[in-house]
């Protein structure tokens, strides 16, 4: 079912994300959490407006309105390993990281890559480490990806990241204990994006890249999306990028969608949705997000006898699945979803 919005509540939306987005140059509070070194350098990459996406910086912005919020403990679970730094694929000098946590015991076991938001732009892979590492105590091994952001390189270069990450699981799935016909994808945001994008396209192999591992399949069985749009050409969402303050979408295509509307259409994972395509979970925060689809790639899904399901997690700011108390429950929704699909 597709939800009319009004144009003043798409424009109050997007000067609610713009304030949440440029929560970094506000005048720190009493209770704000300090920034670390990393943060205050990466926002001197950024363009004006934009603001880097952390931990540190998402507790910033939605703190007041949700004073109860815990961080995540960043500690090592009992009976679990880590492995970080480890190089998943190389272009030229750049070489690809991602951190590998693995549960004791021999497998095979299931796998899942975890996938960053920040807008395309910004983000961190190891903020995704406290939910990798709870996989890994459930039986997972999970790998949280870095992936080229659009100051780096437009699209497609991070769905070919993505990509190459799976097909490195499965060349090294002997080496990690994995199950190489059970992987899976987790993405929050922006990186919800471009999971739903990764199933969405299983197969096609026009978006695999040159990130190496070439003769393994990059095929995955179960996919979770946490907040993170199916497309990017719904016509509210073509507006609000046209009228600003922020230009998320044109940033990581490198040209406007009166510019380049193919690749709009081709960067958004509701337009590939077919018979090879991913079970989706769409795990929504509570708060209005408009034209982001998500109903009707699910439709799209069902529609074709492929497993997909919307969960709302009650009383939620955007970024929800970095803190207490909406941890738990979004862990729990995505490890029941990959038992029952993969």
């Amino acid at each position: 079912m597709r939800v009319t919005v009004s144009k003043s509540f798409a424009v109050a939306w997007a000067l609610t994300l713009a304030m949440l987005i440029t929560s970094l140059g506000q005048a720190p509070q009493p209770n704000d959490p300090p920034l670390d070194q990393a943060t205050v350098r990466e926002q001197a990459t950024l363009p004006p407006g934009y603001t880097v996406f952390s931990v540190e910086t998402a507790e910033r912005s939605v703190r007041k309105n949700y004073p109860f919020i815990k961080r995540l403990s960043t500690d090592l679970p009992d009976k679990v390993t880590a492995q970080p730094g480890l190089i998943y694929a190389r272009y030229g000098a750049r070489a690809m990281e991602l951190d590998l946590f693995s549960p004791q015991g021999r497998g095979p076991f299931p796998a899942v890559i975890l996938v960053h938001g920040g807008a395309w732009i910004t983000g961190n892979h190891k903020m995704e480490n406290p939910f990798a590492m709870e996989l890994a105590r459930r039986g997972y091994v999970a790998a949280t990806i870095e992936y080229r952001l659009s100051n780096e390189a437009k699209y497609p270069a991070q769905i070919h990241d993505l990509k190459a990450s799976v097909r490195w699981l499965r060349a090294n799935a002997k080496r990690y204990r994995i199950d190489p016909h059970r992987i899976a994808a987790v993405g929050a945001s922006a990186g919800g994006h471009l999971v739903a994008l990764l199933g969405a396209t299983n197969g096609i192999s026009k978006f695999e890249g040159h990130g190496g591992n070439q003769k393994f399949s990059s095929l995955v069985q179960s996919v979770v999306d946490i907040d993170g749009t199916a497309t990017f050409i719904d016509p509210g969402n073509i507006e609000k990028e046209i009228k600003g303050p922020l230009d998320t979408n044109t940033r990581l295509i490198g040209a406007s969608f009166k510019e380049k509307p193919e690749v709009w259409r081709e960067a958004s994972p509701i337009t590939h949705v077919y018979k090879k395509s991913a079970p989706v979970l769409f795990i929504n925060s509570s708060g209005n997000r408009p034209f982001q689809q998500r109903e009707e790639m699910s439709a799209k899904l069902k529609a074709l006898g492929i497993v997909s399901e919307i969960v709302v997690i009650p009383n939620t700011p955007h970024p929800f699945w970095l803190f207490h108390p909406w941890f738990e429950p979004t862990v729990e929704y995505t490890d029941q979803f990959l038992k029952r699909t993969m």
